[in-house]
């Protein structure tokens, strides 16, 4: 499984595009407990995942979902399981703006992840 610039709660990454403008600063509490549910938050759900092996990448600057979202979830995952710390300030970084340069270490990724044996149904 691989996982590209990714959060751990809808509600957190709503809390902090909404404080981050002067506007919605003093609704960002009241509005995400209203109206974003974490229900299906990835934080909840990860746990549950499969045992097959999971690769997470983020841009430190990331733009969209700052990059300690990424990071949270990966703590939470069980293993077996990797996170590049990717160096840049954009959202989905490794995948678009420097794919030529994550292409090949992506896919050595990959060959050792099937290299391993883990299958899901083990």
């Amino acid at each position: 499984m691989i996982l590209d610039s990714t959060f751990s709660s809808y509600r957190r990454v709503a809390r902090g595009k909404l404080g981050s403008f002067w506007l919605t600063w003093p609704f960002q509490y009241p509005l995400t407990w209203g109206l974003v549910s974490d229900r299906w938050a990835p934080a909840r759900l990860i746990a549950r995942r499969k045992p097959v092996p999971l690769l997470m990448f983020h841009s430190t600057g990331d733009p969209v979902v700052p990059y300690a979202e990424g990071r949270r979830l990966y703590e939470l995952a069980p293993g077996p399981k990797e996170f590049w710390k990717i160096e840049g300030t954009g959202h989905t970084e490794a995948m678009f703006a420097k794919g030529a340069q994550y292409r090949r270490p992506i896919l050595e990724w990959l060959e050792r992840a099937l290299e391993s044996g883990v299958r899901p149904n083990d």
